[in-house]
């Protein structure tokens, strides 16, 4: 669609880059930290002469990152590669370090940064506890305690998509479980506290 015509297509041919692998740029050395849950492989850049991180979408400055399950692995779990790709940039990265990201102004302050988009996912997972504690929801029915303005249907996608990444992680945790109705709508249950002790046990 309209995305493919501002993009170059796809190389015939590429050089797979590791995590941890250092590469050249310019005559300097870049350190690639690799990031999962925005998408599957970001590669990051982080050049310790020049105290540059290249975060791309992994950290950004003012939005948090786009982290979404899709139809086609409806099940995945991508929150938890973003908290610990976050977790782990903060432990290899300096605080001081000049960062470019994809969207928005190059900005110091990483660490600060980072602990508030892990602060920030907490709240929303608290969000979505506190809604379900009040009765089973579908997906639609959690944007409210999710976003803090209207879902418009031109967002609706995107929403569903952040929702279900923050739902699959706390079911992969024990925390929520969900069932589908006679017309096959998944609705989303929280989990007893007592059912939820019992499992852990």
């Amino acid at each position: 669609g309209e995305f493919g015509r501002m993009i170059y297509p796809l190389p015939d041919a590429f050089h797979a880059l590791a995590d941890g692998e250092q590469i050249t740029i310019g005559g300097r050395r870049w350190q690639v930290v690799v990031g999962k849950g925005h998408s599957p492989e970001h590669a990051c850049f982080f050049c310790p002469d020049l105290n540059v991180l290249i975060s791309g979408d992994q950290v950004l400055p003012r939005i948090s990152s786009n982290v979404s399950v899709y139809p086609y692995e409806p099940e995945a779990e991508p929150l938890a590669g973003w908290i610990g790709s976050l977790q782990k940039i903060r432990a290899t990265v300096p605080a001081d370090v000049l960062v470019l990201p994809a969207h928005g102004a190059p900005f110091r302050g990483l660490h600060h940064r980072i602990d508030a988009l892990l602060a920030d996912v907490e709240e929303r997972l608290r969000r979505i506890r506190s809604a379900l504690s009040c009765a089973p929801l579908r997906i639609v029915d959690i944007f409210a305690a999710q976003y803090d303005r209207p879902i418009t249907t031109k967002l609706g996608t995107m929403a569903a998509g952040e929702t279900l990444a923050h739902l699959n992680h706390l079911r992969r945790l024990g925390i929520v479980r969900r069932e589908p109705d006679p017309g096959g709508v998944h609705w989303w249950h929280l989990v007893p506290d007592r059912e939820l002790q019992e499992a852990l046990n």
